[in-house]
């Protein structure tokens, strides 16, 4: 995909439902949603940590696949 080719609506439909789930801790946990985040904090093999929802992992079929965390299911 080049930089100037759009989006699907898929992609689009995968931010709005971060963003709920975003407004969704907030709403439940108050200012205490920042445990969420850090319940969420993985760090890589190259010792970067982050908070994401997701975790890109490679796939012998498709190239590459998206895994939503345990975290996040939990």
């Amino acid at each position: 995909m080049s930089a100037s080719s759009p989006l699907s609506r898929a992609y689009d439909m995968w931010s709005l439902e971060c963003l709920y789930l975003e407004f969704t801790t907030w709403l439940l946990t108050g200012e205490s949603g920042n445990e969420f985040s850090e319940v969420r904090a993985e760090t890589s093999i190259t010792g970067v940590t982050n908070d994401k929802f997701f975790i890109f992992m490679k796939d012998n079929v498709s190239g590459l696949t998206i895994k939503v965390r345990g975290s996040v299911i939990s």
